[in-house]
């Protein structure tokens, strides 16, 4: 019997995912890689040296994404990695998406099963994620370049003069 489809996230994080699941995606693309975690993760997979109708990743994956991975990792075997990070990344962008629809943290929690603690420390994670966009290091620099030297009446050092060499 085989298991319900599972929601993929809308925009797949591939950088926090598992190594073997990067080179599935990038071999057999997005889907197939993730039916395949979601089907098989956690199991080893012996890369068949040819494709087959016969074989169980034929119907898991398909014709095409088979062929691309038997040309790419033919007799080879992989660890599977299982689906829990794409599950995770499914379920914060589902936080994340019932907070700008304003529901409580009590009622992201209940949709989500997470503890409404886990909920604030998502809805935190995400706002100091865009808080912390880098900062413009050499914005007074730059607004000071066509500015004169400074240095004091007397021509003694200042911070950015330190020698007093400036010209007057």
């Amino acid at each position: 019997m085989a298991r319900p489809k599972r929601p993929a996230p809308q925009c797949l994080n591939t950088h926090l995912l598992p190594p073997q699941l990067r080179l599935l995606i990038r071999v057999m693309g997005e889907g197939p890689a993730l039916e395949l975690a979601a089907q098989r993760g956690g199991t080893q997979l012996t890369v068949p040296v040819r494709v087959r109708r016969d074989h169980w990743l034929y119907d898991v994956v398909g014709h095409s994404a088979f062929a691309a991975l038997v040309a790419e990792c033919a007799g080879i075997t992989l660890e599977l990695p299982k689906y829990d990070k794409v599950l995770q990344q499914y379920r914060h962008q589902r936080v994340h998406a019932l907070a700008r629809e304003g529901w409580t943290q009590g009622e992201i929690a209940v949709e989500t099963n997470y503890t409404r603690r886990h909920v604030i420390t998502i809805c935190q994670a995400e706002a100091e994620a865009a808080a912390a966009g880098q900062m413009d290091i050499f914005r007074d620099w730059l607004d000071k370049e066509d500015a004169e030297p400074e240095t004091s009446a007397e021509g003694t050092p200042t911070a950015h003069n330190p020698f007093g060499l400036a010209k007057r």
